[in-house]
């Protein structure tokens, strides 16, 4: 689902991809010096920060937005041919991410 959040690309889905491969980044810390020693050498009160995984809320926050973002799609996109379509792939997708 959230390669089909992907798919079209708005600004939303752009900007929380982004979001997403930012704060995954950051929350390598020093083990990726480049873009951590920069951010807190630069920015204010970025050594606040009792440790740098604390910035995954915003990754968890992006995927869960684009993975509701994509079943909204998944969901909408289908044709209304017939009415339990929709909730029979929505159960077997549930199903198979569950299992």
């Amino acid at each position: 689902m959230f390669t089909v959040a992907l798919w079209p690309r708005e600004k939303l889905t752009i900007y929380l991809a982004l979001l997403g491969l930012f704060s995954l980044v950051v929350a390598f810390g020093r083990y990726l010096p480049v873009v951590y020693d920069l951010m807190f050498n630069l920015m204010p009160y970025f050594n606040k920060f009792r440790v740098p995984v604390m910035i995954t809320f915003l990754l968890q926050l992006s995927v869960a937005m684009l993975a509701a973002m994509g079943l909204d799609r998944i969901l909408l996109g289908l044709p209304d041919t017939d009415p339990g379509r929709a909730r029979r792939v929505f159960l077997i997708t549930a199903g198979a991410v569950g299992g």
